[in-house]
């Protein structure tokens, strides 16, 4: 335990508790003589402990002068002063304490020390409001020290600290950052003062109301620059072709990347596939025959209104413009909008053109020539690759009503307006799920798979106090569309769509029937009936998904006065399940331990060996990027054949045979996945 000193000439009585919760900074203001030695922990002084003077020295004769004044303030300190000052003067708007705040005692009792000889008359508090200060009895029994006494008091403290053992020493660098013992780090005090932002009440979702209307709870990273740059940093995810100058709204993911979007891939396959009885799997073609996109709607229907700037011909798409995010369909496509509107363009104020309809769908050409029979598309969807294979699946698959087709696969759409990192993007992944249902259970099935697909993003990690439920109104529903709602998401960005539930109706089997003369009607032995199934579908991006839970783990915290960045993953999320490393890395028989353990983790789960930076760097580093927990082997482990497991959220440490680590790391990843 660390301690602060103040050297003393004789014996001094113990501090009281008022005493203890001195001023340093104002003590050193007023007397620049006093000396004041720091606990080691950066906290504050736990108590004083008087030294002896070192031996006199001919430089020190002086005779010791009259005991400084005490001076204790009386001002009042009430709640409605403490809340008052926590109100952020640079927000605008109402602002709600929304979390208690701790008062001080009734009293503001600052002990206060004036310099020898003074007075102290009207002196006054250091807190803002001035307060006056009352005289006390001074203490007799205290000087301050010369730079030989403090010399002497540093040297006499080294000499009686305990002495470090083996193990303690080769374990302080570890130490200094995380202990066996170590509490979880809460965050600041600044930080635990939230207020409500001030906004028009949103009927926002959870999985334990659907109904609950709360504040816009405002985004988990309030800036994306922060996340776009941890993403390059630690290899999540890189600009395409970035040594050519990239390539507008095209992304790659890096070596973490790919980890953490297969993971929220597998997730999602295993919660409407693998743990499901009535739903079955496919991948179809991302090229199919022209037709099927003519039948569809997408060839005529399948745009965006796009403007043109007069002058430095920008294009945009209309709806996004400032001003006009919550215009009708019909409105979007009146050719007086924007003069209506008084629309300019968002980089030099120019004029716009009258909306037109800008087809999404990436056109190109199958064989040798370049014309127009050859031309195909590469689809926007991955939805028609499971309708024409409906009647496919049914018979092979053995499937009565009802029953579901899922889907991850590639899409492209040739967006106006691409952005926000990789939320839009041309190039992207769909997860898809087309549950087939009879004609009149549609509607009750569509309002099950509300409730169910939220709660999917809750059981892996993300608030659920940023999601919402938000229904399409009925002039902007997509053409196949009978009903649709979104799940969306609170981004940095504001709230958009992060899925999308639809009911389907028949447009789509129905169509494909009528334009291919092919049978896709669904006999029910039960009733022997024959009809066209409803189709209700659940439409996720997996490239969106991986970057919503990407967002909603990011946390910054503050221990022992330094930044602790931590990726709070759901272990079944997170790049790598496990960080194998060595305490020290010249020691060949500790580094050999390292890499055996760690081929045997990676045989059942992604684990990964670093050395290449002290222990404490090296955890901070797997902190950042996610890493649910951390292995070390040291010094002892050869002769306990123990090692040490710490924990990413707590950072507390425990030590367990090496023959149960995989069995310990195995069972937790088990527990996080249920």
């Amino acid at each position: 335990m660390g301690l602060a000193l103040v050297v003393a000439e004789g014996p001094a009585d113990e501090p009281t508790d008022a005493e203890a919760d001195i001023d340093a900074e104002a003590v050193a203001d007023a007397d620049p003589e006093a000396v004041y030695l720091p606990d080691d922990e950066g906290g504050a002084s736990s108590g004083r402990v008087p030294i002896p003077e070192p031996p006199p020295t001919s430089a020190t004769t002086a005779t010791p002068a009259a005991s400084p004044i005490h001076l204790r303030c009386t001002r009042p300190q009430t709640l409605a002063t403490t809340a008052a000052s926590a109100i952020n003067p640079e927000r605008t708007g109402p602002q709600t304490l929304t979390n208690p705040i701790r008062t001080n005692p009734p009293t503001c009792r600052r002990l206060r020390r004036v310099p020898r000889g003074a007075s102290g008359a009207g002196a006054k508090c250091r807190e803002p409001t001035g307060c006056r200060l009352t005289a006390e009895a001074p203490r007799e029994d205290r000087h301050h020290a010369s730079s030989s006494g403090v010399r002497f008091a540093l040297a006499l403290v080294r000499e009686l600290r305990p002495k470090r053992s083996i193990r303690q020493r080769l374990d302080r660098q570890s130490r200094q950052h995380d202990r066996s013992t170590v509490r979880k780090f809460a965050r600041p005090k600044s930080d635990r003062r939230r207020f409500a932002r001030p906004c028009s009440e949103e009927t926002a979702v959870t999985a334990a109301n659907p109904t609950t209307p709360v504040d816009d709870p405002g985004p988990s990273v309030d800036n994306l620059d922060t996340i776009v740059s941890l993403s390059k940093r630690r290899g999540f995810i890189f600009p395409s072709s970035e040594i050519y100058g990239g390539i507008n709204a095209v992304w790659d993911y890096g070596q973490l990347g790919v980890e953490l979007k297969n993971n929220v891939k597998r997730a999602w396959w295993r919660a409407m596939v693998q743990e499901r009885e009535d739903i079955v799997g496919l991948d179809a073609s991302i090229i199919m025959a022209p037709q099927v996109w003519v039948t569809s709607g997408h060839v005529a229907n399948f745009t965006d209104p796009l403007v043109e700037c007069q002058t430095c011909r920008r294009r945009y798409r209309l709806d996004e413009l400032p001003g006009a995010e919550n215009l009708t369909n019909t409105e979007l496509m009146d050719p007086g909008v924007v003069e209506r509107m008084g629309l300019k363009c968002p980089a030099d104020a120019g004029p716009l053109s009258a909306p037109r309809r800008f087809n999404l769908m990436f056109k190109t050409y199958m064989g040798p020539v370049e014309e127009e029979a050859a031309q195909v598309y590469l689809r926007p969807e991955t939805a028609q690759g499971i309708y024409v294979n409906f009647r496919n699946v049914r018979e092979t698959a053995r499937k009565k009503l009802p029953f579901g087709i899922a889907q991850i696969g590639k899409a492209f759409r040739n967006e106006i307006s691409p952005g926000n990192f990789v939320f839009r993007m041309r190039e992207f992944e769909q997860m898809e799920m087309q549950y087939f249902v009879k004609p009149e259970t549609a509607a009750d099935t569509f309002e099950e798979w509300k409730p169910r697909r939220l709660a999917w993003y809750v059981r892996y990690g993300v608030n659920p106090a940023r999601l919402r439920f938000r229904e399409h109104r009925p002039d902007e529903l997509a053409h196949y569309a009978k009903k649709a709602v979104d799940v969306e998401y609170r981004f940095p960005f504001g709230w958009k769509e992060l899925e999308g539930i639809h009911n389907r109706g028949d447009w789509d089997l129905g169509r494909h029937q009528e334009a291919t003369g092919e049978n896709l009607e669904y006999f029910d032995p039960a009733t022997e009936e024959k009809y066209i199934p409803w189709i209700v579908e659940t439409s996720a991006g997996g490239d969106r998904a991986a970057f919503t839970f990407l967002i909603d783990a990011y946390r910054e915290e503050e221990v022992r006065g330094e930044k602790r960045v931590v990726l709070a993953f759901n272990p079944d999320l997170a790049p790598y399940k496990v960080a194998v490393l060595p305490l020290l890395k010249k020691r060949d028989e500790i580094v050999a331990k390292c890499h055996a353990l760690r081929e045997d983790l990676a045989l059942d789960t992604m684990a990964v060996y670093d050395d290449t930076a002290a222990i404490g760097k090296l955890y901070r580093r797997q902190d950042e990027i996610g890493t649910p927990w951390c292995v070390t082997i040291d010094v002892d482990s050869l002769e306990d054949g123990k090692a040490t497991i710490r924990d990413r959220d707590s950072m507390e440490q425990i030590r367990v045979d090496l023959s149960q680590v995989k069995p310990l790391i195995l069972e937790r990843l088990a527990k996080a996945r249920a």
